[in-house]
């Protein structure tokens, strides 16, 4: 479990002062996934440097698994941060080393035998995937494989708490959903609690189940996962939503955007709602996915009548919120532009 009380990392001094991570509160269950969210610049690195202890806190604690890590003397936070292991951003392999011999460089600063060291490196090829890679050099494998290296290096000394910064960021589609997979898979093998620092909100919906969303180096919004895709009200939920285009409005008809707000929307809701209303109902458009069993996302209808009332009461009855002649967003792959209206919209 990982617990930061009033965690604060102030850099400078007197009026030079900038703070970028001010009295945070923050709390991550034992064998959870904790998704931080937030634009550029908003100390999200800062807050995966301060919980493994390579940047000290001016003030406040990172409790992990009951001990107190931001008061350790150096020697003791040394042990310490062994039960953290980290995955960066475009994994950060030496190149001069080959896949084996990167995830063995904790091992051998430990002083591990070279039989222990090659017994655990090779469990952990075979864990993430890649047992017959062990002499590949970096260069000589993908993106993904080269993350997955990085992923077994993070484990090889058998951490509990794992975080991974920006570890998908340049990655493919469908090689994210497969290390976001690895990783959910290890978390579920091992036990492991998992920090997971991202831009990347499709990301978050494979791999969270709480989110947390940091503005100017506070945490201004977090909660389940389902909690917030089903909360209408929610910055943070609405730009959690999975959004792709949707055509356009049919003759006679009036255009509604339309979101899952209920963990229970019934799967036929488009027949409930043309039966409620006793009119054409058409489904121009919809971005919907499942997340831990839980149907969730958006549509875009064109219903045969102007009174609101009535639609909007028939939507309700399933489960869902809408607003009528609304714009939905058509892209959802720049989480930045998303994460900045999320900000201009709580200002």
């Amino acid at each position: 479990m990982i617990s930061l009380r009033h965690l604060t990392k102030t850099y400078g001094r007197g009026d030079a002062a900038v703070t970028v991570l001010d009295s945070i509160d923050f709390d991550v269950p034992t064998g959870q996934i904790a998704a931080v969210v937030g634009p550029s610049g908003a100390g999200k690195s800062t807050l995966a440097q301060c919980i493994n202890l390579l940047e000290r806190p001016t003030a406040g604690s990172v409790v992990v698994n009951g001990e107190d890590l931001s008061g350790l003397p150096e020697k003791r936070l040394r042990d310490a941060r062994r039960r953290i292991g980290t995955v960066f951003q475009s994994s950060s392999l030496l190149g001069r080393r080959t896949a084996a011999e990167n995830i063995a460089l904790p091992l051998d600063f430990l002083g591990v035998t070279p039989r222990e060291a090659d017994a655990r490196v090779g469990e952990l090829l075979e864990r993430v995937g890649l047992a017959d890679k062990a002499g590949h050099y970096p260069f000589q494998l993908s993106g993904g494989q080269a993350q997955r290296v990085g992923i077994a290096r993070a484990l090889a000394l058998r951490p509990s708490i794992l975080l991974a910064d920006e570890a998908t960021s340049g990655l493919d589609p469908e090689t994210t959903r497969s290390v976001v997979g690895l990783i959910r898979q290890l978390r579920d093998d091992l036990d492991l609690t998992v920090v997971f620092i991202t831009h990347e909100m499709d990301t978050v919906r494979l791999a969270a189940d709480t989110v947390a969303r940091l503005d100017h180096g506070r945490i201004v919004e977090q909660g389940s996962l389902v909690d917030l895709l089903t909360a209408h009200e929610s910055p943070l939920g609405r730009s959690l939503q999975p959004r792709r285009g949707h055509a356009g409005p049919e003759a006679g008809t009036r255009t509604w955007f339309v979101t899952y707000d209920s963990t229970a929307v019934p799967g036929d809701w488009i027949q409930r709602v043309t039966t409620d209303l006793g009119v054409a109902v058409h489904l121009l458009g919809a971005s919907v996915e499942t997340v831990h069993g839980v149907n969730t996302g958006s549509a875009t209808l064109g219903v045969g009548t102007d009174d609101d009332t009535r639609v909007a009461a028939a939507l309700a009855r399933c489960g869902l919120s809408g607003t009528p002649d609304a714009v939905p967003i058509t892209r959802h792959d720049d989480a930045e532009r998303v994460l900045a209206g999320v900000l201009e919209d709580v200002a």
